[in-house]
């Protein structure tokens, strides 16, 4: 754990951020499990995509969005859209826990979750990926591999 006052460089932000939205998404699958089984499909999807965001000050915060996907629009879009901020790393934990609450409800009927490895945004809000496992588990998106995908369509 980070020492208080002493801020982490951003790998090792990255890794707690991605360690907390992934054991939520693990969670929330294991929650949405029995309905799938007694249902046989899905209802729908939650998608999360933590991020480190630098502002023009050379500061850092710590963000998720998380777009819900209902059974009308896994074709066009996200139907419902939020996101989670925080100053600092514990913040973003404290918000992920809150919002956990709401998403555990979505995860009994039939939601399932997936996410994206963790992305920095830099001032001119161009994105990388600043930290992915070494091995992705079931449901964990590399956004390196979604940037690639992007860059072939063009």
């Amino acid at each position: 754990m980070a020492i208080p006052g002493k801020p982490l460089n951003d790998q090792a932000a990255g890794e707690r951020l991605f360690r907390e939205v992934f054991q939520l998404m693990q969670k929330l699958n294991a929650t949405a499990g029995p309905a799938m089984a007694k249902q046989g499909e899905r209802s729908g999807n939650i998608t999360f995509s933590p991020k480190i965001v630098i502002d023009e000050d050379n500061g850092r915060f710590y963000t998720c969005e998380i777009a819900i996907y209902t059974p009308e629009s896994i074709e066009n879009g996200p139907q419902i859209g939020m996101e989670i901020s925080g100053i600092s790393v514990e913040q973003f934990t404290q918000a992920l826990a809150t919002i956990s609450i709401a998403l555990t409800g979505l995860a009994q009927q039939r939601y399932l979750s997936d996410m994206f490895t963790v992305g920095l945004v830099d001032e001119n809000d161009e994105e990388t990926e600043i930290y992915a496992p070494d091995v992705l588990e079931p449901g964990v998106y590399s956004l390196a591999d979604e940037d690639d995908d992007l860059d072939d369509e063009e």
